[in-house]
């Protein structure tokens, strides 16, 4: 992403999707990122971020890097097909069904997805993926096979939405989104255990939560009662264009939108 500091290259964009060095040992990762130094001294970068991955071994670091982290969390599908689950999660299982809720595949309701993640990002003051982003799923995957759409209906009306992306083994929870006015109803529980086991059933192993703040307890918690395990994993942020730490968070939101710069605990004070 190019800006007024100069150019900010991240794994992946979208903030801490992982997509870094992908090697058996650490001399393999190692050339790899000594590949990576080398191309960015050719070019004018103001940072770089390689995001790690929470499947393989913490990745090589210098100690002029800069460090960030998060949580990963993964479940590990049953063969049975049945999700791993707390009891606890039951009762909105419950709740959904006797609310009328049904969950289906629709491919086609990316644009009801889009106003509902709309809403809850505004609702909560987050930044929304674009209208392009959802206009390119359906042009550069394929439905099926890359990713999946459920859509959770209650009384005709779509209440709620999750967005799958998926490879051979593992199924990434990408956006889930629910009506504000329709939580309490629990349509995302019904579509998290359907689409679940859905993905055990055709014989993926890892459902990919993503990753997680620590502060963030909630969430945490929430994914926990799905069977989620804790998998740490860092980010190694190469810093080339020091003016990158007087700005300000909104500063660089603005500039480098959906693109990891540096962390802003390390920003000036102003």
């Amino acid at each position: 992403k190019r800006g007024p500091f100069g150019t900010v290259l991240n794994s992946l964009p979208f903030f801490g999707t992982n997509g870094g060095v992908v090697a058996d040992d650490v001399a393999a990762a190692r050339l790899l990122e000594r590949a990576l130094e080398s191309y960015l001294s050719r070019m004018d970068i103001a940072s770089a971020t390689i995001i790690g991955n929470p499947l393989l071994e913490a990745m090589p670091t210098d100690p002029g890097d800069l460090r960030d982290s998060r949580l990963g969390q993964l479940t590990w599908l049953d063969s049975d097909a049945s999700p791993r689950r707390d009891p606890s999660t039951g009762r909105n299982l419950r709740k959904a069904v006797q609310s009328g809720v049904e969950v289906v595949l629709d491919p086609e309701a990316l644009g009801e997805l889009a106003a509902i993640h709309g809403e809850n990002m505004r609702a909560i003051g987050g930044r929304l993926k674009p209208d392009a982003f959802f206009a390119a799923v359906p042009r550069h995957f394929v439905a099926g096979r890359d990713w999946n759409l459920y859509v959770a209906r209650r009384a005709g009306r779509v209440v709620a939405g999750l967005l799958l992306f998926q490879t051979e083994q593992t199924v990434d929870y990408y956006i889930p989104a629910t009506r504000l006015d329709e939580r309490h109803h629990q349509p995302a529980a019904l579509l998290l255990d359907r689409a679940m086991t859905d993905a055990a059933r055709s014989g993926r192993r890892i459902w990919n939560w993503g990753g997680t703040w620590f502060n963030q307890i909630g969430v945490l918690r929430f994914k926990r009662k799905w069977g989620a395990l804790d998998r740490p994993y860092a980010y190694r942020i190469i810093v080339r264009n020091a003016a990158l730490f007087s700005a300000s968070p909104h500063e660089l939101l603005d500039a480098y939108g959906y693109f990891y710069t540096v962390p802003f605990d390390r920003l000036e004070p102003r």
